[in-house]
């Protein structure tokens, strides 16, 4: 079969038969399994984290959240978190994600004593350090669509997925 004649059949899931509140409500149902399947196989681990950073953004979002003087976190924080998320590379481990004090979030890679490293943004800067053996590293700069360098030469040396 041709693309051109398979384009004119439609899956089930697409068909826009009824007109009554229960096939709406179906159409819909259908619709966001649909998007969630897609984004989960796209975003791999990455898609549980941007919930995991919505989830932190609702509960760490007015002032003093932590008991303290926090920052609330910022909505130009959340789009560095995705943009963050989707730069990096699937040979990575996953990390785990906290909430900032000063209004951002960190990426966290720990492998126990003398091994661990972050990467906290906020709004469209970063700043990395890490303590990896005898050698630290650290640094910072402006977040653009693509992971910085050396972020990505120390999570490919340190933290590859196994």
């Amino acid at each position: 079969m041709t693309f051109e004649a398979a384009i004119k059949y439609r899956p089930f899931w697409e068909s826009d038969q009824g007109f009554s509140e229960e096939a709406r409500e179906i159409r819909d149902a259908v619709e966001t399994v649909r998007r969630h399947s897609n984004r989960s196989i796209i975003l791999g681990w990455r898609a549980s984290l941007i919930d995991q950073t919505m989830e932190m953004h609702d509960e760490c979002s007015s002032p003093g959240w932590d008991g303290y003087d926090a920052e609330p976190l910022t909505t130009e924080s959340l789009s560095s978190v995705r943009r963050f998320l989707e730069s990096l590379p699937d040979y990575i481990q996953q990390p785990e994600i906290v909430p900032e004090p000063t209004g951002g979030i960190a990426f966290e890679w720990d492998k126990g004593r003398d091994v661990i490293f972050s990467v906290t943004l906020n709004g469209d800067r970063y700043v990395y350090a890490g303590i990896l053996g005898d050698h630290k590293h650290h640094g910072e700069g402006t977040l653009t669509h693509e992971l910085p360098e050396p972020v990505e030469v120390l999570l490919a040396r340190y933290f590859p997925r196994t």
